[in-house]
């Protein structure tokens, strides 16, 4: 272990200039950082950017934390933020976010991360930060956002009506029905009003016939 790094550490995803810091005393830094990425004491989650390894320093990272340091402006949404908020049965391992930048996949020791373009439009609206301590937290978009998110870029599943809309709810992604209830209506009417979704529109108008019939 070294104690440079375990006891100066303000944080344990740094980037390059952090380590440059702590090493001042060294003619080679990158030298430093390499042989420290070769020992395996530290991990490398892109170009310049790092986290101790928590086999070694028993500081465990988030990935939800990750995902916002890779990329950015960017939150978890999509099909982790529905994991993430029970509102589907399966665990997601890929770690998916919306951004306003380009496309773009990472891919290290700590997983997957993919980024999906959104419009600016919508890109602000309903973000949630959620703190693991007093000082970490993660950024991610709270349940509606990350059902219409999933909905917005769903391409394989025509849906254009009430019914079909029920049923890659229901069938599809397995939304329980009590979950769906629960949704903040006035929310997603006013996304709607700003994504231009008619993908929206339908689910907006399934989601007030279920809490008439519920």
């Amino acid at each position: 272990m070294n104690e440079i790094l375990f006891k100066k550490l303000p944080f344990n995803i740094f980037d390059y200039k952090t380590v440059k810091n702590l090493f001042s005393d060294l003619k080679f830094p990158k030298n430093k950082v390499a042989n420290l990425i070769a020992d395996g004491e530290i991990i490398q989650l892109k170009k310049g950017i790092y986290t101790l390894n928590p086999d070694i320093y028993g500081i465990p990272y988030s990935r939800e934390i990750i995902s916002n340091i890779l990329y950015g402006p960017s939150h978890i949404s999509l099909e982790y933020g529905l994991s993430f908020y029970g509102l589907i049965p399966e665990r997601v391992n890929t770690v998916t976010a919306v951004c306003v930048g380009n496309n773009k996949i990472f891919k290290n020791s700590t997983g997957v991360y993919t980024f999906r373009n959104i419009p600016v439009s919508i890109f602000s609206e309903g973000i949630d930060k959620i703190y693991l301590d007093e000082k970490k937290g993660f950024l991610i978009a709270n349940k509606e956002r990350c059902l219409c998110d999933t909905l917005i870029f769903r391409k394989n599943n025509p849906i254009n009506s009430i019914n079909s809309m029920e049923k890659f709810l229901i069938e599809n992604l397995r939304i329980e029905p009590v979950d769906l209830v629960n949704l903040n209506i006035d929310f997603l009417i006013s996304l709607s009003d700003k994504s231009k979704s008619r993908k929206l529109k339908f689910l907006i108008q399934y989601l007030i016939k279920l809490k008439k019939d519920f």
